[in-house]
């Protein structure tokens, strides 16, 4: 079975609820629905904690699966970057 990551996570509670990424943002008192999408391809810098627990809330989520998620998409974001630093010759080349 394929690991699921926290976004592809995040991104099917919501459609499972029956909301939009407008209505999340909306619920979150976002600008705008561009944050939740970022959060559900697990791009830019991360969900803040305070939103994850009120999405938690909203969609009706396990807390302690939503937990596990969260730490091992933070331990895989601290391993690239160290991975980085330590190895620079290591890093990807664009389209692979």
């Amino acid at each position: 079975m394929a690991k699921m990551d926290l976004g592809i996570y995040l991104k099917q509670a919501r459609l499972k609820a029956g909301h939009s990424q407008g209505d999340v943002a909306r619920f979150l008192g976002l600008q705008s629905a561009q944050s939740i999408s970022d959060w559900e391809r697990n791009y830019g810098s991360g969900i803040p904690v305070k939103s994850l627990k009120e999405l938690i809330k909203f969609y009706g989520m396990d807390a302690g699966r939503v937990f596990d998620l969260l730490l091992d998409y933070q331990y895989q974001k601290i391993q690239r970057a160290l991975t980085e630093e330590f190895f620079p010759q290591r890093k990807r080349k664009k389209g692979s």
